[in-house]
């Protein structure tokens, strides 16, 4: 196994962990509480990060980076989500 290899099996494992346990706990968090912690500029970053790390990896053609980056673009999504729908209630209510 090359090194090249190794750590690219490591990025996407880490990846995928961070994705499905930061991510979602955020999401999972911000349910509960019926309010989004996060402000909405960083979630902007985010996106914008992801998406140019997707192309980035698609150019390259990467999978060590494209699927953690991929699957992280589903809780972001949700996030943004909750930011704008909790956001909404909370001026209704």
């Amino acid at each position: 196994m090359s090194f090249e290899h190794f750590f690219g099996t490591l990025t996407l494992v880490f990846g995928i962990l961070l994705v499905t346990v930061g991510l979602t706990a955020q999401v999972v968090k911000n349910y509960r509480e019926k309010k989004c912690g996060n402000p909405f500029l960083l979630l902007v970053l985010v996106a914008f990060a992801n998406v140019s790390r997707i192309g980035y990896a698609v150019t390259l053609g990467s999978w060590f980076l494209l699927i953690p980056d991929v699957l992280g673009s589903i809780p972001l999504a949700i996030n943004l989500y909750q930011f704008f729908h909790y956001k909404k209630t909370k001026i209704t209510d």
